[in-house]
């Protein structure tokens, strides 16, 4: 989460070599449409612990409150690490090597020992509302950390995605995630229709196209659809 990279794909299928129209699925095999075709008991129809809708519930023009699972309070091993944060000093120097490449600091090092790093995180806009095309505006993520049974939200610069089109975030660090099983993603936007403003923050729970399931690992890429 310390480094983001976005970067503007024409389609994701220009990134990835595959193919992307309509509602089709664009990443594999037997892979889920996020909106529809979600396990069965998995669709989520109501607000979240922040308080902001679903997709599906704010089209419905009904608002669900917060139903209450979501546990957000640290694990003793997450409190023990911010302990030691902060212990630490607040200034620290950057550490560089003989051949000038910054380490960081003992802070920066406390904080991502148990990162699952460098992942990338794709979003590709396939949405109408009332059957038009529409503009997204992606604002942040959460998943389902499986092993500590609560949502984490990863923080990304807000980026556009036109109608098809695509958005990816590079050098992700989930924090501490590191060997984690990682489930469902929620993808958190506003969208916007022709000649419209913004609309409020929604969020949508996906499946990602790869790696659902299973333990987060270096490199992880999450590709994901807006339908």
């Amino acid at each position: 989460m310390k480094f983001q990279t976005v970067f503007v794909l024409t389609t994701m299928a220009a990134a990835l070599g595959t193919g992307c129209s309509g509602s089709d699925t664009d990443f594999g095999d037997g892979a889920q449409s996020a909106a529809g075709e979600l396990a069965e008991g998995q669709a989520d129809m109501g607000a979240d612990s922040d308080g902001v809708q679903s997709f599906e519930a704010a089209a419905a023009g009904e608002f669900v409150p917060f139903q209450g699972e979501e546990e957000t309070e640290l694990t003793e091993d997450e409190e023990a690490e911010l302990a030691l944060v902060e212990e630490s000093p607040r200034s620290e120097p950057v550490e560089v090597t003989s051949d000038g490449v910054e380490v960081g600091t003992l802070t920066q090092a406390l904080l991502g020992s148990n990162a699952c790093k460098d992942t990338t995180l794709y979003v590709w806009n396939g949405l109408k509302v009332n059957g038009q095309p529409v503009d997204i505006r992606i604002r942040y993520f959460k998943y389902w950390d499986a092993t500590s049974a609560k949502w984490r939200k990863e923080d990304v610069s807000n980026a556009d995605a036109s109608y098809k089109s695509a958005k990816y975030w590079s050098w992700q660090d989930l924090e501490y995630t590191k060997d984690h099983y990682i489930n469902d993603w929620r993808v958190y936007f506003s969208y916007r229709l022709p000649g419209a403003s913004w609309s409020n923050t929604v969020y949508m729970q996906v499946i990602p196209y790869e790696h659902y399931g299973e333990k987060c690992k270096q490199y992880n890429e999450y590709k994901m659809d807006v339908l």
